[in-house]
């Protein structure tokens, strides 16, 4: 199993690569935004995912894994790792979007709520403006757990 921590910003690129292989939106890697990565036993990331502190929520996003690792229990880890670190930091409240994940979100005790919902509970995490400013939010669905 990869080792799961925070992201180094030399790891950036390797996340953005990912992402992209994936045909998943970009990263926006600014503050307050925090990455974990896994990262393989030759210090390849093969997994990744990002979070938007907003006061006492936190949205998810981009939960990525390489395709060559998947099937192994890393999206996994990097949820676990990230509701850990949520926890501890106080977070009362996880948000995502996932559009065409079937019970992926559902699975790791989450539950679909409306997106205004999501939005007005995280109104300044960037992936908000990022999805407003090219129209998509329409289009996602939007999943909660509460902590």
């Amino acid at each position: 199993m990869p080792t799961i921590r925070l992201a180094q910003p030399t790891e950036y690129p390797a996340i953005t690569q990912l992402l992209a292989d994936a045909l998943m939106v970009p990263a926006l890697f600014a503050p307050p935004s925090l990455w974990w990565v896994a990262v393989g036993p030759d210090s390849t990331v093969v997994g990744a995912i990002g979070v938007e502190p907003d006061g006492a929520c936190w949205l998810l996003r981009s939960a990525v894994v390489a395709a060559v690792a998947q099937r192994n229990g890393i999206g996994k880890a990097l949820v676990a790792a990230v509701t850990y670190a949520a926890q501890a930091a106080g977070v009362s409240t996880l948000f995502c979007f996932g559009t065409d994940v079937g019970d992926y979100w559902e699975r790791r005790g989450f539950s679909v709520v409306s997106v205004t919902e999501l939005c007005s509970h995280v109104p300044n995490a960037p992936q908000i403006g990022q999805f407003r400013a090219n129209g998509w939010l329409a289009d996602e669905v939007a999943w909660r757990k509460n902590l």
